[in-house]
């Protein structure tokens, strides 16, 4: 008897894990952080993974961090966390402030601190991040977008590092 009511408790505490982690997945939309980042040129290693134009790998302007915002002295592994502040610019663009290991326990009013894990020091000595959200899927559902164009994306964030597409954008090429 009292490992059936141990069982059924667990059962249930699963079942209210779970049901706690859907509504703060779907809860995204409104209480989400959004961020907004524009695609780099097609002079980078953006290519199409499938289809015509329904899946897209991009890099964005916040993947290779400028020498002067590494705020990391020590080398670091494949695929360690770092902790990437972003600013917004005039045009509303977020753009890298500063990257540490640890994350800041003050940021500025209107700066947004985000999850990236280091991925390489590239042939100019810069570093280069992955967000989670360089792989766009169905991106149809937004416009139809070649793999060369530049976009404005505009990602949601949630408070378990959950990451949303919300939009889309082609943008000029000049700008």
């Amino acid at each position: 008897m009292m490992k059936s009511v141990i069982f059924s408790s667990f059962v249930v505490l699963q079942a209210l894990f779970i049901a706690v982690l859907v509504v703060l997945f779907e809860r995204v939309d409104e209480t989400g952080t959004e961020i907004t980042v524009v695609t780099v040129g097609e002079e980078t290693y953006d290519y199409k993974v499938f289809g015509p134009q329904d899946v897209l790998y991009k890099r964005y302007n916040i993947t290779e961090v400028p020498e002067d915002k590494w705020e990391i002295d020590e080398e670091l592994k494949y695929n360690e966390t770092v902790y990437v502040t972003l600013t917004k610019n005039e045009a509303d663009i977020h753009e890298i402030k500063r990257v540490t290991k640890k994350e800041p326990k003050t940021v500025e009013k209107g700066d947004v601190v985000v999850l990236a894990r280091y991925d390489y020091e590239n042939e100019k000595g810069r570093h280069e991040l992955r967000y989670g959200f360089e792989l766009l899927e169905h991106v149809d559902r937004f416009g139809e977008f070649y793999d060369t164009d530049k976009l404005e994306v505009t990602i949601l964030l949630g408070k378990l590092n959950q990451k949303k597409i919300k939009k889309i954008e082609k943008i000029d090429a000049d700008s």
